[in-house]
């Protein structure tokens, strides 16, 4: 009798400690799981300057960075302000290359079969070296309509890009109803469709009736994006607000994403008016050349814009995580 209690006792001990090890075990992996997703996931902080990516060491990764859009949204002062970095080189702004569009300005149209055709027919074979940066910023690549091309794109340079290169995303998003007429004046400016011929009321009555048009819907961020992240990693994309990209803590967040080194504050200081500078006259030349005068947009067409974005930024701010930006 006195066996048997003994022999109970001590597989009720047994069954405790097993137990134990179990739980021990169980919160040991539950912590570790946190831990490696905290790791993982250091998201720059979401605010009115941006949403979304993460900082990479400097002199890390070699970065081989994309940029999804949008046109008339900051992109080329935003690629004139990275090529004043040392660690940063590039063969042309936009290759039009990962949509397979037959603008390509590659050594041929794409889309890529392998990171290595990218590399070859829009960077010249130049694969970027540890501690560089290189970029497509093709500001077509993001809108809704490329989307489905794009990501098949990215997915095959993820499958076929060299351990080594850490492929890194950029978005410039601006005011829907100030692109628009920014836009516009492009149109106008280049004679597209017509519009050097157009009076400003007759761009007014473009900006409130023609809404299927370029100039409003690449103005509806929200579905590209969303899109994009149900297959993207939030740490690999950066959303900068273009309001913001005079302020040097914006631009501190846009070199950390591509891993390089960030300059003093006074050094930025001094780019930011170089470069200032350069995308000014360079605007101010393009219209005197057309011979027309900038756009503005009356307030009924201004009102009638607010009006179409203020659905699809609602969602936006959902999306992002932040106040809204405009």
């Amino acid at each position: 009798m006195a066996a048997r209690r003994s022999s109970c006792s001590i597989h009720a001990t047994v069954a405790t400690v097993l137990c134990l090890l179990k739980l021990t075990c169980a919160l040991t992996a539950t912590r570790s799981s946190k831990s490696v997703e905290d790791e993982e996931i250091k998201l720059f902080p979401t605010d009115q300057r941006s949403a979304f990516g993460s900082a990479l060491a400097p002199g890390s990764s070699a970065v081989l960075a994309i940029g999804l859009g949008y046109a008339k949204c900051g992109t080329t002062f935003m690629n004139m302000m990275l090529k004043e970095h040392e660690n940063f080189y590039q063969s042309q702004k936009e290759n039009h290359y990962l949509t397979g569009d037959e603008a390509s300005r590659c050594k041929r149209d794409g889309p890529p079969n392998s990171t290595s055709d990218y590399i070859k027919d829009c960077f010249a074979g130049r694969w970027p070296k540890k501690g560089e940066a290189t970029l497509d910023f093709t500001p077509r690549y993001g809108i809704l309509s490329n989307m489905e091309s794009l990501m098949k794109s990215v997915k095959v340079l993820q499958q076929t890009t060299n351990d080594n290169v850490n492929l890194r995303f950029l978005v410039s998003l601006r005011d829907p109803s100030d692109r628009a007429v920014s836009a516009v004046n492009m149109r106008r400016r280049l004679n597209m469709e017509g519009w050097l011929t157009m009076t400003d009321a007759d761009l007014d009555d473009q900006l409130i009736n023609n809404v299927t048009s370029r100039a409003h819907t690449d103005g509806k961020y929200y579905g590209a994006l969303a899109t994009w992240l149900r297959s993207f990693s939030k740490d690999s994309l950066l959303v900068v607000h273009a309001t913001h990209l005079s302020e040097y803590e914006t631009w501190k967040r846009i070199y950390s994403h591509l891993g390089l080194a960030i300059p003093s504050e006074s050094r930025h200081e001094e780019l930011l008016r170089k470069v200032n500078a350069e995308y000014w006259e360079r605007q101010a030349e393009s219209f005197m050349a057309s011979g027309v005068s900038r756009y503005n947009a009356t307030f009924r067409a201004t009102k009638a814009l607010k009006r179409y974005y203020r659905a699809p930024n609602r969602r936006l701010w959902k999306l992002l995580g932040t106040d809204p930006w405009w």
